[in-house]
């Protein structure tokens, strides 16, 4: 049960945190839930900050919008986005 807790409500966090990323970032970049699986989540993130410096920087922002309770995990690179897995922070 307290697994099933844990995972609602890192859900909740990741959730709260795109539509704050969005609100404040939309249209320069954009994230997008694409799976929450096992406390992991993939983010879609599109936008033009891809033809940007410091690319690494908005994935950073989104860690600090869910307060620091995840980290990247893996970043993967595609043709017109990122797709990027966070886990929670161990404790």
């Amino acid at each position: 049960m307290k697994n099933k807790m844990a995972n609602s409500n890192n859900n909740r966090i990741i959730t709260e945190a795109i539509n704050n990323y969005n609100r404040y970032r939309k249209p320069e970049a954009v994230a997008e839930l694409i799976s929450f699986k096992d406390n992991k989540s993939i983010i879609k993130f599109s936008g033009h900050f891809r033809h940007t410096c410091c690319v690494n920087d908005y994935f950073d922002d989104f860690v600090v919008e869910c307060n620091n309770k995840v980290k990247i995990k893996e970043i993967k690179e595609k043709k017109e986005f990122y797709l990027v897995e966070f886990s929670p922070i161990d404790k």
